[in-house]
């Protein structure tokens, strides 16, 4: 959890935040990894592998960032 402003970061507020704004809670939290300036990382997963993730712009720890390739099927990663 991230402490941003009076409210902990979490998926409960990532869905009121959906609910709120009528849309998915993709959206929500890739909208708040658009505007935080805090170190954020979003990964969607399933059955143990990474599908995607998304960083925001504010700099985020390199032992954030690996992932080891054995944890994602379709690794054609730009960057």
């Amino acid at each position: 959890m991230v402490k941003h402003g009076v409210h902990q970061v979490t998926a409960a507020l990532g869905g009121h935040c959906a609910n709120r704004y009528g849309t998915s809670f993709t959206a929500a939290a890739l909208k708040w990894l658009e505007l935080t300036d805090q170190a954020a990382v979003l990964a969607v997963a399933r059955d143990g592998f990474i599908y995607w993730l998304i960083q925001a712009a504010a700099p985020v720890p390199s032992v954030l960032t690996y992932i080891p390739e054995h944890l994602y099927p379709n690794h054609h990663w730009t960057g």
